[in-house]
């Protein structure tokens, strides 16, 4: 759209945005952010959102989306359940459960307007209440649509197992598990997948065709 809007010749906004087929508002609204629009365009950003709004904590949340991108580099999965305790976490380590409101920070003022207006005269928003970061469920969905992350099942060959490990679980535990078991009493063992599933649903053999006399034709092998 931004594109298309400076390829239009010198015109007001309002001219601009009848060519564009959009209201004047967004065009105004487009214009001085296109910086910012244009870096999101590029990053993992969801594209389908139509609003770009940050979340209750952007440090936390930008946080841990940097972290949760480091993390396959380390050969970790991460569930649902991770991604619920890390953010308090990170909140933690940020120092946001001590965070005290600047007198320019209006958040301070406003919930005591509100509370005033729906009746409650004696509420008093303290530093505690209003910096006490809790991920939510529904914070965890609208974090995961701002970055464009999804839950998808692993496919995949398995990974080598891990001969250093296995080499010193030999020299190290092994001997001590032997210890009471007689030479004769020890055997060497191994598994194998067995694929059930992937049989074949049909046989291969050849065609016979049954004679007039009724005859059935049995063959084995």
């Amino acid at each position: 759209m931004l594109k298309k809007y400076d390829a239009l010749p010198s015109c007001s906004q309002r001219c601009a945005a009848i060519k564009l087929g959009i209201t004047q508002s967004t065009l105004s609204r487009l214009v001085p952010n296109r910086e910012k629009i244009s870096e999101d365009s590029t990053s993992n950003i969801n594209p389908k959102r139509k609003r770009i709004r940050d979340g209750k904590d952007v440090a936390v949340e930008n946080t841990l989306l940097q972290w949760f991108t480091n993390v396959p580099t380390q050969n970790a999965s991460i569930s649902r359940g991770i991604l619920m305790e890390k953010p308090a976490i990170l909140a933690s380590k940020l120092g946001h459960e001590g965070f005290k409101p600047t007198d320019g920070w209006i958040l301070m003022e406003k919930p005591a307007i509100l509370a005033s207006k729906l009746g409650h005269e004696g509420f008093k928003p303290t530093d505690g209440w209003l910096s006490r970061f809790k991920p939510t469920d529904g914070w965890l969905s609208r974090w995961k649509k701002r970055n464009n992350i999804v839950y998808k099942k692993l496919h995949g060959e398995i990974k080598d197992a891990d001969s250093p490990a296995a080499e010193s679980w030999i020299k190290t535990s092994l001997p001590e598990l032997l210890r009471d078991f007689k030479p004769d009493k020890i055997y060497n063992t191994d598994e194998t997948a067995l694929y059930f599933r992937a049989l074949s649903d049909y046989l291969r053999m050849n065609h016979m065709r049954r004679g007039k006399s009724k005859r059935s034709v049995l063959q084995f092998w």
